[in-house]
């Protein structure tokens, strides 16, 4: 009965890995995530599906070497994942903001600019130099 549980959880987790693999696949397909993302969640999928494969080696040598529990490298396999997806995230998030930053100040120079072209005192250029509305993401 215990090996029918271990092939059960074993197929389990490769298809979990595999069904990892096809949605990062299909995301990428349909253009809602990009490619540079999608390979720490394609090698995910890869990771999970080959640990169902040779759980029973892998978890064996993991011990051997290391002296962690099944639940305990489980355990330390999600943190580790989280922690790098946090990283990932945290190094996309400072770009944007820079990329932020320094397309705001490229619009005050362009309106400094604009307002300087047409003789406007700065008090009034704030008001009849307006950028064009864009539409939010609801609006698309």
């Amino acid at each position: 009965m215990g090996e029918d549980k271990t092939l059960i959880i074993q197929a389990l987790t490769v298809l979990l890995g595999g069904l990892i693999c096809v949605a990062t696949v299909e995301l990428i397909r349909r253009d809602l995530l990009r490619t540079a993302y999608a390979l720490i969640w394609l090698a995910a999928g890869v990771a999970v599906a080959l640990i169902g494969l040779f759980s029973s080696g892998f978890f064996y040598l993991v011990q051997k070497y290391t002296g962690m529990l099944y639940q305990t490298f489980i355990l330390f396999c999600i943190l580790s994942f989280a922690i790098i997806l946090m990283m990932q995230f945290s190094i996309l998030i400072s770009r944007l903001s820079d990329r932020n930053k320094r397309l705001t100040q490229d619009v005050a120079i362009l309106q400094e600019e604009l307002r300087r072209q047409r003789g406007l005192p700065a008090d009034e250029a704030t008001n009849q130099i307006k950028a064009p509305a864009t539409r939010g993401p609801a609006e698309r």
